[in-house]
């Protein structure tokens, strides 16, 4: 009896240690078998069918800025300086040499293709000197008076300019242009007269006399170098309110661009 029920406790504690054993290795299964169950249900890339064609992707648009417009060209502007000689005859007082110096820029405007515009200031320097006859009125004991040479005056003169002038030139031919050209200036007079008279006898007398200058021109310029001009100007006119020197001024010169 007593061996009957200790063969029935060992076969209980057997139960128990495999109840115990199944228990822990239940969870184990399962997370195998869930792990199994994922990678069986994992779609799988399937093959493209041979006769099926490739997808195109079509490339995203380029989108390009818009153009930036282009200025127009600038007007030219550089200077020029130069100098010329020439002759003054002074209407009905003198004649003399004459020298210029000439500063100068262009400053076409925008938009002018047909005409350049130069801006001058022109220094003169000139020492016109001349006679003069001078008349009188002789009355003879029958008829009238007559006219007679009642002497002579000597004049010799000191005289400088400045006139801001602007210049408009057309070019005809590359190289070659022809010009008109106007300005308002300053002129300054050191004169000095010598009469000798009839039944006055001899006097001497200086007057210096400030005024304005109007000055009008027209003349030719030829680009002889890349930076050499030669201006011909044998029109040229000084019209002056003060002194007694308005005058034809024709000059020849040279002008090199700075």
């Amino acid at each position: 009896m007593d061996r009957i029920d200790t063969l029935r406790g060992a076969s209980a504690l057997r139960l128990a240690v495999l109840a115990m054993a199944l228990a822990l290795a239940s969870p184990a299964q399962a997370a195998t078998k869930t792990v199994a169950k994922a990678a069986t249900a994992a779609p799988s890339a399937a093959p493209a069918p041979a006769g099926a064609q490739k997808a195109t992707v079509a490339p995203a648009p380029v989108t390009r800025a818009p153009a930036t417009p282009v200025a127009s060209a600038a007007p030219a502007r550089f200077g020029w300086f130069g100098g010329s000689i020439g002759a003054l005859n002074a209407f009905g007082t003198g004649k003399s040499i004459l020298a210029q110096i000439d500063y100068g820029v262009v400053r076409t405007p925008p938009g002018w293709d047909l005409f350049d515009l130069e801006w001058h200031v022109v220094g003169t320097f000139a020492a016109p000197s001349g006679d003069k006859s001078l008349d009188g009125f002789a009355v003879p004991p029958v008829g009238p008076p007559v006219s007679v040479n009642a002497g002579q005056e000597k004049v010799k003169a000191l005289l400088f300019e400045v006139v801001p002038t602007a210049r408009l030139l057309w070019t005809a031919t590359r190289g070659v242009a022809f010009f008109g050209d106007a300005g308002l200036g300053l002129v300054q007079t050191f004169e000095s007269y010598d009469r000798s008279e009839l039944y006055m006898g001899h006097s001497t007398h200086n007057e210096y006399a400030t005024g304005f200058v109007v000055h009008l021109g027209m003349g030719m310029a030829a680009d002889v170098a890349p930076r050499w001009r030669v201006v011909l100007a044998p029109l040229a006119f000084d019209l002056m309110v003060g002194p007694k020197f308005s005058s034809w001024t024709p000059t020849l010169g040279v002008a090199y661009r700075l």
